[in-house]
C-alpha cells in the first residue's frame, strides 16, 4: 500500500491481486467488464483506493444463516 502526494493510501493491482487471492488479470477482465471496486488510472498505473476496497467489500460481505456482521442464533 502506498500513500498518494493527496494524503489517500492505494492498492497497486497486484496488491489487491495478492489481498484477494486472485490474479492480476482477474482483475484486468472485471475492470474492462464494468466490474469490481473503482479504480484510479494514473500515468499507466491502475491504483485501487483503500477505502474504496474496504467499502466494496464491506458491501460485497455474506453471512451464513444471518445479516452479514450479525453474531449466529
Amino acid at each position: 500500500m502506498s500513500i498518494g502526494s493527496d494524503g489517500v493510501a492505494y492498492l497497486l493491482e497486484k496488491e489487491l491481486a495478492a489481498r484477494w487471492r486472485i490474479t492480476q488479470s482477474t482483475l484486468q477482465r472485471w475492470r474492462y467488464r464494468g466490474m469490481g471496486p473503482n479504480f484510479v488510472k494514473l500515468s499507466g498505473r491502475v491504483l485501487y483506493p483503500a477505502s474504496v476496497v474496504e467499502t466494496y467489500e464491506r458491501q460485497h460481505m455474506h453471512a451464513m444463516g444471518g445479516v452479514a456482521g450479525s453474531a449466529p442464533q
